[in-house]
């Protein structure tokens, strides 16, 4: 209960709108986080240990903080045509380390840490896409958007980030952070939104 936290980093965000024509327009927004530190005390007197930059997972049971990647960015752009749109995103996470308290012989692990055979994450880039129609004036409907969104439009397998645990490294045969990788491969959805 008496960690301490210090985090410091630059948030980047912009849109750009484009008539295309009369009835076209497409829409782009990039938002990116540059983490810079991330200064983590685990308890009064204890050493300070700047964690920015792991993507592997938490290192303590029950933990209150989540390491973060140098750089997260997603850049999205937006079609729309009448009462139609299609949406593509693309999601981006730096390369980092699996554990700040890890090492990679002949280097020695620091206090508490363990020894890795690669404490490497290599960067992530993944995909989606959505689309929508409106419709207008369904009877007793003022309006029904019909929408189906592609997640991960690649099927890309997210590396093996694991990290350690209270008891042990956690996933010691494998396993990745769904904080920053997708766990699921690509996954559909549709939908309807109406409004009355």
């Amino acid at each position: 209960n008496g960690a301490a936290y210090r985090f410091k980093g630059v948030d980047f965000t912009g849109s750009y709108h484009w008539d295309v024509s009369d009835a076209s327009n497409i829409d782009f927004r990039l938002l990116a986080t540059r983490m810079l530190d991330q200064t983590f005390q685990s308890t009064p007197g204890a050493a300070e240990l700047n964690i920015v930059g792991q993507t592997g997972t938490g290192n303590s049971f029950l933990s209150d903080n989540q390491p973060t990647s140098k750089w997260i960015a997603n850049l999205s752009a937006t079609l729309t045509h009448g009462p139609f749109s299609i949406t593509g995103q693309g999601r981006f996470v730096s390369s980092g380390v699996m554990d700040y308290l890890g090492a990679v012989p002949p280097d020695a692990a620091p206090a508490g840490g363990r020894t890795l055979s690669t404490n490497s994450v290599p960067s992530y880039e993944v995909f989606s896409l959505s689309g929508s129609y409106m419709f207008t004036g369904l009877g007793p409907l003022k309006s029904m958007q019909v929408f189906g969104v592609v997640d991960n439009v690649f099927d890309k397998t997210p590396p093996t980030a694991v990290g350690g645990g209270a008891f042990g490294p956690s996933n010691a045969n494998g396993g990745t952070n769904a904080v920053f990788f997708d766990t699921q491969g690509r996954t559909y959805r549709l939908g309807l939104r109406t409004t009355f």
